[in-house]
């Protein structure tokens, strides 16, 4: 009697989880707070690679090695700001931030001058003949701007001299100070007295550069996957009771 006790606990805790899940991916799918207009922002900084006034910033450098799976990444850099929109403050803290077109830099660096600059540029070239299959020729350079911006960045400079030879792909998602973008907040999300727009761990906001159903495209994903999740488990877990209670 006592290892059934033990064994029901189990099932009842997937049971409790479950619906906890299906309950949430409900709420999610409500009525939210959606604000669409142009982001301004006073603390705009410049983008990690191309320079841009912007709220919001990441950068992922990967260098080619070739195989099923050729790039591999190097670093990934990250920054967000506060930003207001339609009047209210929003918070992008723990927000899901998505670009639709980010733009995307490929090639080796350029060599300076020099023996030891040489030589990097001849292991360049054979390393290019042997990634035979990269996207990149042994005779494309990655855009100088870009290069200069992200050698310029804190620690970058030690991380990609490690790959020295190898082809780099620089991919940056930007939202531009002055872009009009679109915030959903999740109806169950937490209401500041002081009006700024927040989220949360369970309710984050949806930040996205295309106006209209693209956020709210991704909180039904969110929502979604959250009940299909939630159900799962509480149909797993009343069978688990019944092969307890009967086997």
């Amino acid at each position: 009697m006592i290892s059934l006790l033990f064994g029901l606990v189990f099932p009842a805790a997937m049971l409790l989880g479950g619906g906890y899940l299906v309950f949430r991916g409900l709420r999610r799918s409500g009525k939210a707070e959606v604000l669409n207009g142009r982001a301004s922002s006073p603390s705009a900084f410049e983008s990690h690679a191309t320079r841009a006034k912007c709220i919001y910033s990441r950068v992922m450098v990967e260098q080619y090695r070739r195989g099923p799976n050729p790039w591999e990444k190097i670093f990934t850099l990250e920054r967000r700001e506060p930003f207001s929109i339609s009047g209210r403050l929003v918070d992008p803290a723990g927000a899901d931030i998505r670009v639709e077109a980010p733009s995307v830099f490929t090639g080796y660096l350029r060599p300076g001058k020099g023996l030891i600059q040489e030589f990097a540029a001849n292991l360049r070239k054979v390393q290019g003949i042997m990634d035979i299959t990269a996207e990149v020729s042994p005779n494309e350079f990655l855009d100088e701007n870009v290069a200069a911006a992200l050698l310029s960045l804190p620690g970058a400079r030690d991380r990609i001299s490690r790959h020295s030879g190898r082809a780099l792909r620089v991919t940056e998602h930007v939202i531009p100070a002055g872009a009009a973008v679109s915030v959903y907040a999740a109806p169950a999300g937490p209401k500041p007295a002081d009006g700024t727009v927040r989220g949360s761990a369970e309710y984050p906001l949806i930040i996205s550069d295309s106006i209209g159903s693209g956020a709210d495209k991704v909180m039904g994903q969110k929502s979604l996957a959250s009940i299909i999740i939630g159900s799962v488990l509480v149909l797993l877990s009343l069978a688990l009771f019944l092969f307890l209670l009967f086997a």
